[in-house]
Order: structure tokens, then sequence, then C-alpha cells
């Protein structure tokens, strides 16, 4: 059994967090939720909706009911019990989930809201695409109102120096892209990290939609940004993101709405998409590795070869090595190639714009790199299967004697 006693909020000059503590077995911690002190107002102590999201998945990972001292909206109970307890138990078989209880009572009014409209903010193509879609201003009242930046383990979950220096970096774009946009920057950081297990490829939906429902008297609607088209749903079942189309809605309240943004369109149009927004080449950042664009991670890599084949990359000097990139095209190029005979979404979706420019002598090289790859893939298997066979032989001789 998890307890979740009633949220309180407390505050001081320069902030304010949601906060109420986690009882699981006999050990006790408070996960909270902090923001600037402005927005104090927004928290939303009457409900426990972000803290039934954020503990949800741990909770049926471990077999856990929970306890709310505190009520949760009725529309997101509904959703959870009916249908999304038993949908995330049917999809990961091996995790061996039970079905849980949840204890709680229920609201069925709505808080006063501000009726902003969010999304985040990380500069990426997923996060740029949303927001150069979003701020249309022929959506009306659905139209972009304030970027978020949440630190619910995205920039490592350890606390290191580098984890950090990360953060900070990361946090600092956003705030300079917000100031340059004029859109309001609203920052949450959880320590949500040290209550789950700290795997955030399993959660990281769950936990960035516990940040936005921690302020349900802020938002009316949220865009969360997505990395998959909608057919995809389903593809795989190790990272949320895939079935987000329907995840989200039910994480929804009578509140805050939860959209998917732009899950009609893959990964190369979104980047088309971006090409098309001019604060893309001052602000654009995709790499996996440092808080700016290194060029040789995949994601750098993938980016800047579909910039190319949109006949764009010389226009993102600013955040791309360009004259490096040309230096060594036909190593990307092969890389690229080893990719998509991997099978990679990403690279199968970006093939056909690239096709024409993959020659043999590219082909060759990467190829080779495919199969270098898969014998040394093999021989690791076998390395595996021989430590486990070797004490079996010895026991199995042994008893022969």
């Amino acid at each position: 059994m998890i307890t979740i006693s009633q949220p309180r909020i407390i505050k001081n000059d320069s902030y304010a967090q949601l906060e109420s503590d986690i009882r699981i077995d006999d050990s006790i911690q408070t996960l909270f939720f902090r923001v600037e002190s402005k927005y104090v107002e927004y928290l939303s102590p009457e409900r426990s909706d972000a803290f039934l999201v954020a503990l949800l998945f741990h909770a049926l990972d471990h077999g856990h009911d929970l306890h709310f001292v505190s009520p949760i909206s009725s529309r997101l109970f509904y959703q959870v019990e009916s249908t999304l307890i038993d949908f995330l138990i049917s999809i990961y078989p091996e995790r061996d989930m039970r079905r849980i209880s949840i204890f709680s009572q229920l609201a069925h009014d709505t808080l006063p809201t501000a009726g902003a409209v969010g999304t985040g903010i990380s500069c990426g193509i997923d996060s740029l695409a949303a927001v150069a879609r979003q701020s249309d201003a022929k959506f009306g009242s659905m139209c972009l109102t304030h970027l978020c930046f949440f630190n619910t383990g995205s920039h490592g979950e350890t606390g290191s120096q580098e984890e950090q220096q990360l953060f900070e970096e990361r946090r600092k774009r956003s705030i300079t892209f917000c100031d340059e946009t004029g859109y309001p920057f609203v920052e949450v950081i959880s320590n949500i990290h040290e209550i789950v297990d700290r795997n955030f490829g399993l959660t990281h939906t769950y936990r960035n939609v516990s940040a936005v429902l921690a302020l349900q008297k802020l938002f009316s609607a949220y865009y969360y940004a997505s990395a998959y088209m909608a057919p995809s749903f389903l593809e795989h079942t190790d990272d949320p993101a895939y079935f987000e189309i329907l995840l989200l809605p039910m994480l929804s309240t009578q509140n805050t709405n939860i959209y998917s943004s732009e899950t009609s369109v893959g990964r190369y149009e979104k980047t088309r998409l971006v090409t098309e927004y001019p604060l893309s080449r001052k602000y654009l950042n995709v790499c996996n590795v440092k808080n700016i664009n290194c060029g040789w991670c995949n994601k750098c890599l993938r980016t800047m070869l579909a910039l190319e084949s949109l006949g764009k990359i010389d226009e993102f000097s600013e955040v791309f090595d360009v004259a490096e990139y040309r230096n060594n095209r036909s190593k990307h190029l092969a890389y690229h190639y080893r990719r998509y005979l991997s099978g990679e979404h990403n690279h199968v979706e970006l093939h056909p714009h690239l096709r024409s420019q993959i020659g043999l002598g590219v082909k060759l090289l990467g190829l080779t790199s495919y199969f270098i790859g898969l014998s040394k893939s093999r021989l690791r298997n076998i390395k595996i299967i021989y430590r486990i066979c070797k004490p079996l032989y010895r026991i199995i001789r042994n008893n022969q004697k």
C-alpha cells in the first residue's frame, strides 16, 4: 500500500512547492513540485491528481494499492480505473503487474483556472515543431500562451556535477528563447526520481504530465510534443512515447486537457516545419551528448542529414558545424545507411530523401559497418551462452564421474 497525504503548499520569497508525504510500507518520503513563487496561486492542493499520475506506473510495477487522503478528479479516476490500469497490465506482460486498487474521494467540480495553454521548450525538433504549430493565431483560445521547462529526470537522476551543469545550460537556453519570443517561462522542479524507480525511459510521460497537473489552476490545455507518429502506436512498449496518443487523454482532468502534439507527421516533416520557424536557426538543439550540438551523435547526424536533404543546412550554421559535416559527409551517409539497414525507425523514414545521394562506395562502407556490428553482437551472445553453459557442463561432467 502507498499512502499519499493531503497535498500542501510550502513557500518562501523565491519559490513555492506543492508537496505530499508518500508512505511506502514503512518508509516516508516527501514528493514535491517546485515553481517560482509568482506561480503559487496556480498550484492545486485541493487535488491529488499530480501525485496519482506520478506514482501510477511505480505502483503497478510493484503491486502497491494507492490510498489518497485528498480527492482525485472524477474524470481522471474514471479513465485510470476503467481503462488505463488494465491497458498497461496487458502491454507489459513481462513485468508481471497486478491490478491495483485506488482508494480516494472523488471531486466532480472544476477548479478556477487561468486558461493558459502550455507546451515544453527544450529547443529540440519535437519541441520547436510544437511551438511553431501551436502558436498559430487561428487556434484562438487553444493558441499557445506559456512555455514550460520540467526537471523530472530528463537531465539526469544522480545529482552529479555534470548533470547539474547540463540542466543549467539547457535551462538558460530555454529562458533566453522565452525572453526573445515573449512567452512566460514556467519551470517545475520535482524530486520524483527519488520516489519512483530510476527508469526515465519508461516513465517520462507520467512524470512530465504530473508536473502539468500540479498547475491545474494555470493550464486548461497542454500540448505534449510527440516523438512518433500515431501509426507507430504500440510498435514498442519500452517507451510510452509510442502510445501517448492513447495515454495522454486518459491522464487529463476536468480542468486540464493533455494533447499529443504533431502525431500526424514524422520526424522528417517536423524538421521541415522547424526550418520554416526563423528562431530555430538560433536555438535548435538536438544533441544527446552535450549542451551544444556535437555533430556526431545519432540525433545530430540524422538532423543534419535531413536539413541537407531539405536544402536548409547552411541556414543552421549557428547551431551546427556545417563545415565539419561536409568534410565527413561520406562517413555520415554511411552511418545513416548502416542505421537504415538495422531498421532504426527515424533512419528508415529519412532514407527515401537520401537514397539518390548514396553511391556504391557509401553503400559498401555502410554494409561493412553493419556486418561488423552484427558479428560483434553475435559474438557477445556466444560469449554469454558460453559463460552460462560452462558451469553447467562442469556439473554434468562431475556427476558422471
